[in-house]
């Protein structure tokens, strides 16, 4: 399941489904995908506090070429930054990112507020970021899935 609409209408949406008990959470695993927006995580939890919440770590390595683009330019550099960081988050060494980005020496006020940003956000979802150390159990449950499809997803972004 897929929605598209902003914070007012995905809480009505999600009540209405829970209301309805449209989804049988005896029997189901709840997962919500999201791009790390706080209203969707918000949101979800308040309906949903047992639910599952993932963020793929895409999202994150997305961040990290925005934020990288801004400090180095386009250039090696860059792209050299991002794919160490790209390694870091795969292999769940947020700490090694953060080290990482704290040890950049920003020239401009807009470098220093994108990373500024930059770390809040890893900071905000380090707990549901999805990395290599949890490949090997979500091949198990997509498995799972395969076999018995009782899951709901709703992705945001």
């Amino acid at each position: 399941m897929h929605q598209i609409s902003d914070k007012t209408e995905f809480s009505t949406y999600l009540q209405h489904i829970k209301e309805q008990e449209l989804v049988p959470l005896g029997k189901v695993r709840l997962c919500f995908i999201g791009d790390g927006a706080g209203w969707f995580w918000d949101t979800v939890q308040s309906i949903y506090p047992d639910c599952r919440q993932v963020l793929v770590y895409f999202y994150c390595a997305q961040r990290l070429h925005d934020f990288a683009h801004i400090h180095f330019g386009q250039n090696a550099q860059a792209n050299e930054w991002v794919e160490q960081g790209k390694v870091r988050l795969f292999h769940n060494n947020i700490k090694g990112v953060f080290i990482s980005l704290n040890n950049l020496k920003c020239r401009t006020a807009e470098a220093q507020k994108a990373r500024a940003t930059l770390v809040g956000y890893l900071k905000s979802n380090k707990a549901v970021l999805i990395t290599a150390s949890y490949i090997g159990a979500a091949i198990l449950w997509a498995v799972g899935l395969l076999k018995a499809p009782t899951s709901l997803f709703v992705t945001c972004g």
